[in-house]
């Protein structure tokens, strides 16, 4: 590209997305409106609306907690549709640096700062009720529940947007693109209580500039799993 230095190393050759070029051949505006489409049909099926239709129809979760849609539009549907221009790059710590081990630190330590806030905001405690007195067998199943739920839709969550709509965006619009990440991140959970649209958004920020950065989704995976780890064990527990 021009004004862009030449590698030298082909391991460095070798780790530049051809995804930011060629991602989801129908284009970003299409990328975006598939988002949106999914998150609207989940939001409407989540929350059983009666809206023309019955989308409870899509509310496609199993006894054990599993939800089936967003494993398949958040995970398995764009897959399917990227796998031939995947950049592996992103999904391994090839990439990472020393000081991205204490960046993940500090949001393990931000989610348990902000998870500790449920006892004392009543919307918080309202949407996320304790277990703690509950028997064990029921805290156990519980818990178990709560762990294959979020095992269906985290890894689709920053698939979709970690990875597909920023290397989508980024492409299109290098400079502000990536603002849409937090945007429809922040939208999708304005269904919640407000400290917690305003905590993923901020989340949302720190998250989609790393991995832009180091063109890669672990980071914000992992530590997107640990707070919903700790989120779980403090329901059961506290």
């Amino acid at each position: 590209m021009p004004g862009e230095p030449a590698a030298t190393d082909p391991a460095e050759k070798e780790a530049r997305p051809a995804t930011s070029q060629r991602l989801w051949t129908i284009g970003p505006a299409l990328v975006l409106a598939y988002i949106v489409l999914v998150h609207t049909v989940d939001t409407l099926a989540t929350h059983r609306i009666q809206f023309g239709i019955d989308w409870s129809v899509f509310r496609w979760r199993t006894a054990i907690g599993f939800d089936l849609l967003k494993f398949l539009g958040w995970l398995i549907i764009p897959l399917i549709l990227i796998h031939r221009h995947l950049d592996r790059g992103y999904f391994t710590f090839q990439r990472w640096k020393t000081l991205d081990f204490g960046i993940l630190a500090g949001l393990m330590a931000a989610g348990v700062a902000a998870i500790s806030l449920i006892g004392f905001v009543p919307t918080l405690r309202e949407t996320y009720p304790s277990l703690g007195a509950a028997p064990l067998s029921l805290k156990l199943t519980e818990g178990l529940r709560l762990l294959i739920w979020t095992c269906s839709w985290l890894p689709g969550w920053e698939f979709l947007h970690r990875y597909v709509l920023v290397t989508s965006v980024q492409a299109k619009w290098p400079r502000f693109g990536w603002l849409l990440v937090p945007l429809i991140e922040g939208a999708y959970h304005v269904q919640k209580p407000w400290p917690e649209t305003l905590g993923m958004v901020l989340f949302s920020v720190v998250a989609t500039r790393w991995t832009m950065t180091r063109r890669n989704v672990l980071l914000p995976f992992l530590a997107h799993l640990i707070i919903e780890l700790e989120l779980i064990l403090f329901l059961i527990v506290l």
